[in-house]
């Protein structure tokens, strides 16, 4: 008998997208699925569509609530699952056929988590990103003992990859209530107890990149943006709170706060990248980052109030007002008291 695996499907407004996503899954050529879709509160009709499946397929079960966003809906979807395995599969994506065929054996080789890559499928009229190609397929081959370097190189989505259900309640994993980009502090906390992972470098997700969706809110001078920075909060708190995660706060824990900081600075509103400047303060002066990476030139100009000096910033204090020189590539800026010059690369200092 094959084993059981729960598929955890939320659903929110995506009417014209569930059919295409919940054919992929009942047609999957492994069969043992339990398929649980949450109903997040959809009023375009998508509860007609789910209710329609499940009576034609007695493995798909309908969970009706109130709108309460990605991560509640996943958390009782896991709630819920009972198979040794648990998915994720947005509702506005698509699987490849094989795609659990191809994956569940794979536990068999003693491994806590399969990695499979992924195509992004991008709509009319919508950019698709110069790194998408990169980013969604796995970098890693077959079977490897996982380091946390090795995790920074890979993708932190949740939907591909296929998850212990015994890792996930034994330490009481959830994705963050409230939060957008939920799934790195997912990835991070459930990856922290990984020793073995089947990386399998075969696009067998097609992740639908469209307006409207919760990741490209996050690209377009967001609020939200900021979310990045506070879920890095959460994953410093995790590690810090077990000894065991040591290695993870000193191999990755500078350059991944450093990526997040960024991420949330470029695609913030202007109106919030003062907040992301102090936020990132306080998680340094929280944890005494200083002392843990005493070479890290971004944690010294953040504590020194230098972040100035970085292109993208332009944030400056009364003193760094009255003098202070910034460096680009084909100019040079100077400020004196309180009047901005700036000069061209054949400047001479």
């Amino acid at each position: 008998m094959q084993d059981l695996l729960s598929v955890i499907v939320p659903i929110y407004n995506v009417k014209q997208y569930l059919s295409k996503c919940l054919d992929s899954i009942i047609n999957q050529t492994y069969k043992n699925l339990e398929i649980i879709c949450i109903n997040d509160g959809s009023t375009d009709g998508s509860e007609i569509i789910l209710n329609t499946y499940a009576l034609k397929d007695n493995r798909i079960k309908v969970i009706n609530q109130k709108n309460q966003g990605l991560s509640f809906a996943r958390n009782i979807g896991m709630k819920y699952a009972s198979g040794q395995y648990i998915s994720f599969v947005d509702s506005d994506d698509y699987l490849d056929c094989e795609c659990y065929s191809l994956c569940i054996p794979l536990f068999n080789l003693d491994i806590d988590v399969v990695s499979f890559s992924a195509k992004v499928v991008v709509e009319k009229d919508f950019v698709k990103l110069k790194t998408d190609d990169y980013y969604y397929q796995v970098h890693q081959m077959k079977a490897v003992k996982v380091t946390p370097k090795i995790l920074l190189g890979e993708n932190v989505s949740a939907w591909n990859k296929i998850y212990k259900t015994e890792i996930i309640r034994k330490n009481n994993l959830l994705f963050p209530n409230g939060f957008h980009f939920e799934d790195a502090e997912f990835y991070w906390k459930y990856m922290s107890f990984v020793k073995k992972s089947y990386f399998l470098p075969i696009s067998l997700y097609n992740y639908t990149r469209r307006p409207g969706s919760i990741m490209s809110s996050t690209f377009s001078g967001s609020d939200k943006a900021i979310d990045h920075l506070k879920i890095m909060d959460h994953i410093f708190a995790f590690w810090f709170q077990n000894k065991e995660f040591e290695n993870f706060i000193v191999l990755v824990g500078s350059e991944l706060f450093e990526q997040y900081f960024w991420f949330s600075y470029r695609h913030s509103s202007l109106s919030m990248k003062k907040n992301i400047i102090k936020l990132a303060e306080s998680i340094v002066d929280k944890y005494r980052l200083k002392n843990i990476y005493p070479k890290s030139v971004f944690i010294k100009n953040l504590i020194s109030k230098k972040m100035y000096k970085y292109r993208e910033i332009d944030e400056y204090n009364f003193i760094q007002k009255l003098f202070s020189l910034k460096k680009f590539k084909y100019k040079r800026q100077l400020y004196i008291m309180g009047f901005r010059i700036i000069f061209r690369r054949n400047a001479k200092f």
